[in-house]
């Protein structure tokens, strides 16, 4: 009889144990389904808002001194013009034509950028890769003898270049000369970011994006 109690004892003792994180879990499960509620709320009015806008670039001064030295840029890699320069060339010399101009650009918009990747395993013009510190382009646009898609490779450098400075200057806290107000509207964006497929119109309109597709449009148009 007193091995039973013992037993019915510590038996309760791991069920009562169990039980605690049990409801530990389920707390927190619900605290993490309850922040995803009200995140997905808040996207949602953020998204009516910027539908509602109407998003039109207005770079500040500091970037518009940095397109003036960006399309310095462009004019010294490709006087004759990108499509012009980019054309005769092999798909090999291309790609390392643009590997070298886009160090170039980072290095005037001052953003480090470690390593240029080419790939052809994507569907959209490229990517920039905060925690890698790298810029990837789509090959593919490359090997196309069409001069508004070679001239949007160019156009796609420093969209994602704008995006390392954007990144730098919220996450690193650097210097570039930006309002405290757009700097607040791009860690909102950041938190809130919207991607194509969620709503093309929204992603476009969203700050971070309306800044870099801006950027890069001022300085070479595709």
């Amino acid at each position: 009889m007193l091995a039973l109690t013992k037993l019915i004892c510590k038996t309760i003792a791991w069920i009562a144990k169990a039980a605690r994180a049990i409801v530990a879990r389920f707390r927190r499960w619900n605290e993490i389904r309850n922040l995803e509620r009200e995140r997905l709320r808040q996207k949602g009015e953020y998204m009516r808002v910027l539908l509602d806008s109407d998003a039109v670039y207005r770079p500040e001064e500091c970037d518009r001194q940095l397109i003036e030295k960006c399309k310095a840029l462009v004019s010294e890699y490709f006087p004759q013009g990108v499509e012009a320069t980019l054309l005769p060339l092999s798909l090999e010399a291309r790609a390392e034509l643009v590997r070298k101009f886009t160090q170039a650009a980072a290095e005037t918009m001052e953003v480090q950028i470690d390593d240029v990747v080419f790939s052809h395993q994507m569907n959209g013009q490229g990517f920039f890769n905060y925690n890698t510190r790298s810029v990837t382009l789509n090959l593919a646009y490359l090997y196309v003898d069409e001069p508004a898609v070679l001239r949007d490779v160019i156009n796609t450098v420093f969209h994602e270049c704008k995006h390392a400075r954007q990144y730098r200057a919220i996450l690193e806290g650097a210097d570039y000369g930006y309002s405290t107000d757009l700097l607040r509207e791009w860690v909102r964006n950041i938190n809130l970011y919207i991607r194509p497929e969620e709503c093309d119109e929204a992603y476009l309109k969203q700050p971070i994006e309306l800044d870099a597709f801006g950027f890069a449009d001022s300085i070479i148009k595709c």
